[in-house]
């Protein structure tokens, strides 16, 4: 594509060419030439509106708590989809727009939506984004036996 005026000619590629190096970027998704730069979606290298999504959602979360100061928060392999797609996205890198397939998990039976509380309760305290009621169950769930032992 090319946008012209009477005066230069510039050539720019549309959005789902855009892309940039992804292996230059931190885990919480900010890029590591420009502090407090963050990216999401396409420009990493992924395709999809759900990709787009969870890259959307932790880079805004460790956008607003690093303005604030505070730690970032980091999703690992083994407890969200988000984790495996990032970690793919920056350890390997990629040359063809990446889709998350579970299948890429090593972790994929138990990243399931029954366990979701048990998985990312912590995570969630640790960030103060419970209500004292929340917390009570998430904290019970934890004294309790796994989530595969009450079945």
């Amino acid at each position: 594509f090319f946008f012209s005026s009477r005066r230069r000619h510039t050539r720019f590629l549309p959005v789902s060419w855009a892309r940039r190096c992804v292996q230059e970027t931190e885990y919480t998704l900010e890029t590591r030439r420009i502090n407090g730069l963050y990216f999401a979606g396409q420009i990493n290298g992924t395709t999809g509106y759900e990709e787009a999504a969870a890259q959307g959602v932790v880079a805004g979360i460790n956008a607003g708590r690093a303005s604030q100061g505070l730690e970032p928060f980091i999703l690992e392999r083994n407890q969200a989809f988000i984790g495996v797609l990032i970690d793919d996205l920056i350890s390997l890198g990629t040359k063809e727009p990446y889709r998350m397939f579970t299948s890429r998990a090593e972790f994929r039976l138990t990243l399931r939506a029954d366990n979701a509380d048990y998985r990312l309760g912590a995570s969630a305290i640790k960030m103060g984004i419970l209500s004292e009621e929340q917390k009570d169950v998430i904290c019970l769930l934890y004294t309790s036996p796994s989530p595969r032992d009450r079945q």
